[in-house]
């Protein structure tokens, strides 16, 4: 239970650091960052999509693109994937890819990260574990969609304001 959770913290402090000795690189990497970043929160999608799909995640999915709207910052749904990694989702594929996003999200965005974003980010992670209290009350193929919507705002976010 806490291997995904420590995966996910290690690299944002991993990706921080790099980040700051990194600095002169970053801006002209933002490209990148922003490909790289898409790129993985489309193979999320993809795997829940091929291989969870049903109507409760077409629900989850018009549910997330309701919320993505107000809340925009990828770690939650990256926190409904950790929480779903120990129900169905394998933990390895997702420590890797949430990894990997984490590196280059905190490059992408280094110059607004301080205490706050930290803070923020760690909590709305671990926000998704809440749902071990009722997981066994329904299906959880809904967290996949609200998860896939989630990121379909950030994707859409990182090509809008560049």
């Amino acid at each position: 239970m806490v291997y995904e959770i420590v995966i996910v913290f290690l690299s944002l402090l991993v990706g921080w650091f790099i980040a700051s000795k990194t600095k002169e690189e970053l801006k002209p990497g933002k490209v990148y960052f922003r490909l790289l970043c898409s790129l993985i929160l489309l193979t999320f999608i993809a795997l829940i999509l091929v291989n969870y799909f049903n109507l409760l995640t077409l629900i989850g999915i018009a549910i997330g693109l309701i919320i993505g709207i107000f809340l925009i910052n990828p770690y939650f749904y990256l926190g409904l994937l950790a929480f779903m990694s120990y129900v169905s989702f394998d933990k390895g594929l997702f420590s890797i890819l949430a990894f990997l996003f984490s590196l280059s999200y905190l490059s992408l965005f280094f110059d607004k990260l301080n205490k706050k974003f930290f803070i923020l980010t760690i909590v709305l992670f671990l926000l998704p574990y809440l749902l071990f209290i009722v997981k066994d009350s329904f299906d959880l193929s809904f967290v996949y969609g609200v998860a896939v919507g989630g990121f379909i705002h950030v994707i859409r976010r990182n090509y809008k304001r560049h």
